[in-house]
């Protein structure tokens, strides 16, 4: 009886987990006559009623959420002088920008919004993603020592005006590091025990970074990924 119970439970602690696949959602907000854009509309994603994440649309009337799990959504959007709208089963799959353009229609016509056929395209990334397993199996001591021991386009140069780590032969100062999606001036020191997994962009550099001119470090520590 015992013995059952204990086979059970290593059973289940052997169990691997599944990594949280993200995707990006983005589009353009215009009034349904004029064709002209709408700056500044209060756009928010939902599960479930729930939010999960809220933005505002640029001056051309752009929105843009990142990092967002795999799943079905809703977009709900809110501007002045239009009833708010809700579109319902937007699709968001991992590594995937899902691109949905809304149309909406003023206070004083019907409450409709149209969207137009959501197209996924899937996201120009190159690069690599060190998960925790590879952390844990190098030697390393903080992010900066782990991918330029596990990532081959990175590599670190000690002093003078090109010390620090280079990506694809890059200068050092064009390397940005986002630590939990907070970008960070200059280097960032963050040690091997806190960090959950580490995203290396060497090329097609995603659209939220595109003043990037060289690489990107993405960091993301336990906390933040929630796992200890």
């Amino acid at each position: 009886m015992y013995r059952y119970i204990l086979l059970a439970a290593i059973a289940f602690i052997t169990v691997p987990a599944q990594a949280q696949q993200y995707g990006e959602v983005s589009g353009i907000i215009t009034d349904s006559l004029s064709g002209e854009t709408l700056p500044f509309a209060s756009v928010s994603i939902e599960r479930d009623g729930n939010i999960v994440e809220q933005t505002i649309s640029d001056e051309f009337g752009k929105y843009y959420f990142s990092r967002i799990p795999e799943g079905i959504y809703e977009l709900v959007v809110s501007y002045t002088g239009y009833q708010q709208r809700r579109f319902a089963n937007i699709k968001v799959n991992g590594r995937d920008m899902a691109l949905y353009s809304l149309t909406m229609l003023s206070g004083n016509d019907l409450p409709t919004v149209y969207i137009f056929p959501d197209i996924i395209l899937e996201t120009p990334i190159i690069g690599d993603e060190i998960d925790l397993a590879e952390i844990r199996q190098t030697g390393a001591r903080d992010a900066g020592q782990i991918v330029t021991q596990t990532v081959a386009q990175v590599y670190s140069a000690d002093g003078g005006e090109d010390g620090g780590i280079h990506i694809s032969g890059a200068r050092a100062d064009a390397t940005l590091y986002v630590v939990d999606g907070i970008r960070v001036i200059g280097s960032a020191y963050v040690p091997k025990s806190s960090i959950a997994s580490i995203t290396v962009y060497t090329g097609g550099i995603p659209a939220n970074y595109g003043d990037v001119t060289g690489g990107i470090i993405e960091i993301r520590t336990r906390g933040y990924a929630g796992i200890w």
